[in-house]
């Protein structure tokens, strides 16, 4: 998903991977190595329910759904699975201070989701006042 996006955005950087931080070999470890591997990620500020994927761009678009979201969270879950009670606590936090979270359960849905968001009315012409008249 991730990839697609910089392909299809190339001038935006800002979707970043938030919820794996330093996770490394973990799932594949013995449970002593998971719980240091768990206990390290705590200390370096890997939180329990923060969605998988944050895009950091206002939305500039005509979309009424994100009219006035700066931030836009994304959880990716495959199937019929459902929010756990950490995510769906990290989703009302996020909602509540004006973001957008939005779960999405394919590549295709991906696509949807970041074109809507993305799209971008024609910007208005910048005018700058070189001459201090404010014309």
């Amino acid at each position: 998903m991730v990839s697609h996006f910089d392909s299809t955005y190339p001038e935006s950087r800002l979707l970043l991977h938030a919820s794996a931080v330093g996770l490394g070999p973990w799932f594949s470890a013995a449970p002593a190595e998971r719980g240091r591997a768990a206990s390290h990620n705590r200390s370096l500020g890997v939180r329990a329910g923060v969605p998988d994927l944050v895009l950091y761009k206002s939305h500039q678009g005509t979309s009424a759904r994100f009219r006035g979201v700066k931030v836009l969270f994304i959880e990716i879950k495959t199937g019929s699975a459902t929010l756990t009670a950490e995510q769906r606590t990290v989703r009302d936090l996020v909602q509540r201070e004006g973001h957008a979270f939005q779960v999405v359960r394919s590549l295709d849905e991906f696509r949807v989701l970041i074109r809507e968001y993305m799209m971008s009315a024609p910007a208005a012409p910048i005018r700058i006042d070189l001459t201090g008249t404010g014309v």
